[in-house]
């Protein structure tokens, strides 16, 4: 999903599970663009011709990749607990639709972070903040724009039957090693530590 905001003078590209909601939830003037689910290539088409593209600050939040696709499972698990049973059988699912296009009004696309942000491997937002951080993205939001912000950043869409644990530790060795097959371009371009035998 994209935001635009002419009052904070950005563009937000919210990528699932990253505490999107809940910036989106700060932001009083929100305009969608795209789809639910737009990349920030979908976002640049859907803006052709439009100068905001251009002028406007373009920020995103990403996460560990283990982090999210752990997430992904409980929130799944949250809202329909038969999606599916077992965290093997998710990531199952992702692989099979990972890369492939697809409607998105049929669920996000499963592709790295990385290529969700870019074109052609170029960068597409000015600023990527990280799903540990988000206490930055609520001050380069709000007070560095010369407003004040709504504190403390408010927690949306949190699945909550996740349980506590540090990450990582929930998978088998075969899925960790998937994990880091398909989120290889996040690993590397975001600085996140692979976990290794």
């Amino acid at each position: 999903m994209a935001i635009i905001s002419d009052k904070y003078q950005a563009i937000f590209i919210h990528i699932y599970k990253t505490g999107g909601t809940s910036i989106r939830s700060m932001i009083d003037d929100k305009q969608m663009i795209h789809a639910a689910h737009a990349t920030a290539l979908d976002a640049k088409k859907a803006m052709m011709g439009d100068a905001r593209w251009n002028d406007y600050w373009k920020f995103t939040i990403v996460r560990n990749p283990y982090d999210l696709v752990e997430s992904l499972f409980y929130h799944h698990r949250r809202d329909n607990p038969r999606t599916f049973p077992t965290m093997e059988d998710q990531l199952q699912w992702i692989k099979r639709r990972w890369g492939k296009t697809i409607s998105h009004t049929d669920g996000p696309p499963y592709i790295s972070q990385h290529e969700w942000l870019t074109e052609n491997g170029q960068m597409l937002v000015d600023n990527v903040f990280k799903f540990d951080d988000l206490q930055d993205v609520h001050r380069s939001l709000f007070e560095l724009r010369g407003y004040n912000a709504p504190f403390p950043l408010p927690k949306l869409n949190d699945s909550l039957v996740r349980p506590k644990q540090p990450i990582g530790t929930c998978f088998t060795p075969n899925q960790i090693a998937l994990i880091n097959q398909l989120y290889a371009a996040d690993f590397a371009h975001f600085k996140y530590s692979k976990i290794t035998e």
